[in-house]
């Protein structure tokens, strides 16, 4: 197996990571709206996890959902700083927008549009 062939197969197997990243984060995010201890671990978790899929995203090439997941991350800290307060809808709203924008970058990370894959040339 060629070194292409097994950074194709490392790709495939990050898609699969990614789904499911995402649908825990999207899981964090509705429990976020409570205003309770609770709440605040699960928008906790979410930073770990998006952060989680933008260093690896960028590690493997896939420049446009690293930079997907820096935004969630980045509203995502703006969310976690007012604890007490509860997000306000809005916030919520942004951070469901921000995950969508997530989640479509992650449906079209296919190893051919990963920049690592593609430096590695033939």
């Amino acid at each position: 197996m060629s070194i292409r062939d097994e950074l194709t197969a490392v790709l495939v197997r990050h898609r699969g990571w990614l789904a499911v990243r995402i649908e825990q984060i999207a899981a964090c995010i509705d429990a976020s709206t409570a205003r309770s201890q609770a709440a605040d671990h699960r928008l906790a978790h979410a930073l770990e996890l998006v952060h989680q899929i933008k260093g690896t995203s960028g590690s493997v090439g896939f420049v446009e959902v690293s930079q997907a997941a820096e935004a969630l991350e980045s509203h995502l800290k703006s969310m976690a700083a007012e604890p007490d307060a509860g997000p306000a809808d809005e916030a919520v709203a942004r951070a469901w927008d921000l995950l969508a924008a997530l989640q479509a970058r992650a449906d079209s990370a296919r190893p051919d549009r990963s920049k690592l894959l593609s430096e590695l040339g033939e």
